[in-house]
């Protein structure tokens, strides 16, 4: 069960599909990130959970975004299968997400940097073209804001 209702059958896995393809469900694609991303340490909901994730790492918004980084929980190391691959593949074009998740998926790859040391290069390369252009735009802003102050 996930979301409360039988995962395996058509009709609730369609249903899913076209709330996730519905850009006006914004507080519905939260609830559903974070039951996702709750459950995806359960292996009867991974398959699911890692669909719905993926899906909506595409999302623009900053609340879909928090809820879906508790897939990466604090302190834990990650488990990196198909699934868990799938999500950080995701999570890298997307840079609102993968800076909300920085924290948790660096210490959750801690133990993988001589076993995958390559994966490990491309996320935290991504996190420092990431943060560099947060740097640039914040210090523009301010330049701005100082040039224009009366």
């Amino acid at each position: 069960m996930l979301f409360g209702v039988s995962i395996f059958t058509v009709p609730v896995q369609s249903e899913l599909k076209n709330i996730l393809k519905d850009p006006q469900q914004i507080d519905v694609h939260r609830r559903i990130a974070f039951a996702a991303a709750y459950n995806w340490q359960h292996s009867v909901c991974q398959e699911l959970s890692t669909s719905v994730i993926v899906s909506l790492t595409r999302s623009n918004e900053p609340a879909v975004h928090e809820a879906l980084a508790i897939v990466f929980r604090g302190n834990e190391r990650l488990l990196l299968n198909s699934n868990m691959r799938s999500i950080i593949e995701a999570v890298l074009p997307n840079d609102r997400f993968l800076m909300a998740s920085a924290i948790n998926l660096i210490e959750g790859l801690e133990f993988a940097t001589t076993s995958e040391p390559q994966l490990v290069f491309n996320i935290c390369n991504r996190f420092l073209e990431v943060g560099i252009e947060e740097i640039k735009t914040a210090a523009t802003e301010v330049v701005s804001e100082i040039w224009t102050s009366p």
